[in-house]
C-alpha cells in the first residue's frame, strides 16, 4: 500500500489494517506499556506542581488502543498526533530523558498504528535505514529503540538538565545500562513479539 491509498483511508476513516498491521501496533503498545511506570512516576510530579498539565503521553498511548479496537476515528487519531508533536518535543524541559524516551515512543507507537508499515516499506524500497544513536534526540519510527532507551538510560541530571546540553552542544548528558538494555531486547523478542501476535490475532 502506498502513502496515497493510507492518506485516503484516514480521511474516509476507514483503516484496512492486516494482521501485520495489527501486530506491529499491539508490539508498539507492549513496548511502551514496558516502560510506562518510568513516566508515571514522574508524571505525578509534574501534575501535582501544575494539575493543568495534559499527560500527552498517556492520551497517545489510549488513541492507538482506540483506533485498533475502531473506537476513536483515523481521522480524528491522524489530528491528534500531529497536534501533539510539539507537546511531545517540549517535555524535554520537565522531565528526564527516561521519561521523554517514553512519551516520544508513546507518539511513535500512534504513528505506527496509523501508517507504519507504510514507513518502513518506504524506507527498505529507498535502501534509507535510520539508525537511532543514543545521542539523538529526533522522532523517527522506530518506538522499540525508543523504549529500550528508556528501560536502560541513566539520567543523572536534575529534571530536563541533560535537554540544556542538547540545547548548547547537541549532546545528551546521559549513560545508559549495557545489561538494562540487553534485558529489555530479550524481553521484546521472547515475550512482547509473541504477546503482539497473539493481540493481532484477537483484534477485530
Amino acid at each position: 500500500m502506498d502513502f496515497i491509498k493510507v492518506n485516503e483511508q484516514i480521511e474516509s476513516g476507514n483503516l484496512d489494517l492486516s494482521v501485520a498491521d495489527l501486530a506491529l501496533a499491539h508490539l508498539a503498545i507492549v513496548s511502551v506499556q514496558k516502560v510506562l511506570p518510568l513516566w508515571e512516576k514522574e508524571w505525578v510530579r509534574i501534575h501535582k506542581e501544575d494539575p493543568e498539565t495534559t499527560n500527552v503521553t498517556i492520551i497517545l498511548l489510549e488513541a492507538t488502543k482506540a483506533l485498533l479496537t475502531r473506537t476513536m476515528n483515523p481521522k480524528e487519531a491522524s489530528i491528534l498526533l500531529s497536534n501533539s508533536h510539539a507537546t511531545v518535543g517540549s517535555l524535554e524541559w520537565d522531565f528526564s530523558y527516561n521519561a521523554y524516551c517514553v512519551s516520544v515512543s508513546s507518539e511513535e507507537t500512534l504513528a505506527m498504528a496509523l501508517i507504519g508499515l507504510w514507513r518502513i516499506n518506504s524506507q527498505i524500497q529507498s535502501k534509507k535505514f535510520i539508525n537511532i544513536n543514543d545521542d539523538e534526540t529526533n522522532t523517527s519510527f522506530d518506538f522499540a529503540a525508543w523504549s529500550a532507551k528508556a528501560w536502560s538510560a541513566i539520567d543523572e541530571n536534575a529534571p530536563g538538565g541533560w535537554a540544556v546540553l542538547v540545547g548548547y552542544k547537541g549532546l545528551v548528558n546521559v549513560r545508559f545500562d549495557a545489561q538494562k538494555r540487553l534485558e529489555f531486547w530479550e524481553w521484546w523478542l521472547t515475550e512482547a513479539i509473541p504477546q503482539a501476535w497473539d493481540l493481532a490475532q484477537h483484534t477485530n
